[in-house]
């Protein structure tokens, strides 16, 4: 799922569910989450003042867009708490399995994730 934003903002970066392991001291449980229902994470955008010239906020100074490629068609929140505990930035999550697609996201208040909300 590719979105229409400009090219500045462009990331499409790999990142290791392993990341997320090092920053935070998860049962084995959690880690076991992350292995069955998580296929790939990828940082696709970064929207930022300078990749894309939208100023910034007292609240919000950037939006990270990851896509989530799913195992199953369940979206472990779970692991987007681990998520976004360990990046301060609020995160736009399109999730895709085979040929389905959803978005998510959450409020954050002082790094701290709150409600989320997909479409």
């Amino acid at each position: 799922m590719e979105l229409k934003l400009p090219g500045n903002a462009y990331v499409n970066k790999f990142i290791a569910k392993s990341k997320f392991y090092e920053r935070a001291t998860l049962s084995t449980k959690l880690q076991n989450e992350f292995i069955k229902k998580i296929q790939k994470i990828t940082w696709k955008y970064k929207l930022a003042d300078e990749t894309i010239g939208i100023f910034k906020t007292e609240n919000v100074t950037e939006i990270q867009i990851f896509e989530i490629e799913l195992k199953e068609q369940i979206i472990p929140q779970n692991v987007l708490k681990v998520i976004d505990k360990s990046i301060s930035y609020p995160i736009l999550y399109i999730f895709t399995y085979k040929d389905i697609f959803a978005y998510g996201i959450t409020l954050k208040e002082n790094s701290n994730a709150q409600n989320y909300y997909f479409s």
